[in-house]
């Protein structure tokens, strides 16, 4: 089971009252209670916690139900990490940052960079949910929030992402991100221009982020080191949209030789290809429940032809994808 911290519920009692709902009755209804908020390194069921906020969504009526929470967050909220970043030099660096310490954050999250013509393109990845518009926006919101604390200024990308469809009212994503939001997307995650990347941090301290990093390592458990079967789908999940997707390509971004890789997955007891069926599931799911053509569906997941996909998925769901979609009620 995929898990998440509790503090990823930061906020949650809050915005819920503000729209006038009952945060412990629905915090019961999902199996938890007021406690969470106390305990914000418990293990949480990453399933649990994105069906609360999309319920919370749904009878609060509020479609930027993750925002709002993000909104009402600090720097602090994500524990003493944040020293780190307050002294880092550049937004390039509060960036890397993140992504360095992600798994502070719980193996549900997943951060990756890719440089594109000198920008930087941040992907988020929940894993464990095919699709979670609220969690989505609630980390991508709470990422640009953090920045923004650590310049003492609003920031903005230049641009947002978002897999899932746009929302009735666009208000909300217009105010807090002061930037083109785009819907219905290859990715969920923020692209950052070479100019905003290069902005100093007025309180940038090398001395103290040497000394904060030091601390944090000194406090927290060091990160478990992944098995080659996390190790390769993460990669998938890059290379898959690219249509490199083979055990060499895999490889090659590993830094290990095909055979090398091989072996590792055979003391793990699994095989490449059932690590590249699993990812092709999560993807298959995750973007045919936000509602993305066959078609584009098919090349994110790495197949060269829709009819290709379609007899594929067949085979793995037992039904065609728009009977899946049927099922589904989408």
């Amino acid at each position: 089971m995929v898990r998440v911290r509790a503090a990823a519920l930061t906020s949650f009692d809050q915005v819920a009252r503000f729209l006038a709902l009952d945060p412990d009755k629905m915090l019961r209804s999902a199996g938890l209670d007021a406690s969470v908020f106390a305990q914000p390194d418990r293990p949480l069921a990453v399933a649990t916690v994105a069906e609360l906020l999309e319920k919370a969504a749904r009878l609060s009526g509020c479609e930027h139900f993750g925002l709002l929470m993000a909104e009402a967050r600090s720097l602090a909220s994500i524990g003493p990490v944040s020293l780190v970043l307050m002294h880092q030099a550049r937004v390039s660096d509060v960036i890397i940052a993140i992504v360095r310490h992600q798994h502070l954050f719980g193996h549900a999250l997943q951060l990756s960079l890719q440089t594109i013509d000198g920008a930087v393109l941040m992907r988020v990845e929940l894993a464990g949910v095919p699709l979670a518009r609220q969690g989505s926006e609630l980390v991508v919101a709470y990422f640009c929030q953090c920045i923004s604390a650590v310049l003492g200024r609003r920031w903005s990308p230049e641009s947002v992402s978002f897999i899932h469809s746009a929302p009735k009212d666009l208000r909300g994503h217009r105010r807090f991100f002061a930037c083109p939001v785009y819907f219905d997307s290859e990715f969920n995650g923020v692209v950052c221009a070479p100019e905003a990347l290069d902005e100093q941090n007025p309180a940038a301290n090398q001395e103290l982020a040497t000394h904060a990093e030091r601390m944090l390592t000194s406090m927290m458990p060091e990160p478990p080191v992944p098995d080659a079967c996390e190790l390769v789908k993460r990669s998938l999940r890059l290379l898959l949209p690219e249509h490199r997707g083979s055990t060499e390509d895999v490889a090659r971004n590993l830094c290990m030789s095909p055979r090398s890789l091989q072996r590792a997955l055979e003391r793990e007891g699994q095989s490449f290809g059932a690590m590249l069926t699993e990812v092709r599931r999560e993807f298959a799911e995750r973007y045919l429940a936000a509602s993305h053509p066959v078609g584009v569906v098919a090349s994110l997941a790495g197949f060269e032809r829709a009819s290709s996909f379609t007899r594929w998925f067949t085979g793995e769901f037992g039904m065609p994808p728009s009977a899946w979609r049927q099922r589904m009620g989408l």
